[in-house]
């Protein structure tokens, strides 16, 4: 089994610029997976901290086979 980490930040400055950047990490998760049909996603965590002071901070794992092996 493997693993491909995403991580983002944001400094909290309004909504929509919150939506760009949750789009923006969307369409990275999503083009990863599109460019390696081979694999199966087996697990997938999230995690974060920051918030209210600082900038939050994402970090999602996705766990996954090659297909053979």
């Amino acid at each position: 089994m493997k693993v491909k980490l995403f991580a983002g930040q944001e400094k909290v400055r309004g909504r929509t610029e919150s939506t760009r950047r949750t789009q923006r990490m969307e369409a990275e998760i999503n083009d990863w997976l599109s460019d390696n049909p081979q694999i199966t996603v087996r697990f997938i965590e999230q995690s974060a901290a920051g918030g209210s002071l600082l900038a939050s901070q994402w970090l999602i794992s996705v766990w996954y086979d090659e297909t053979g092996n």
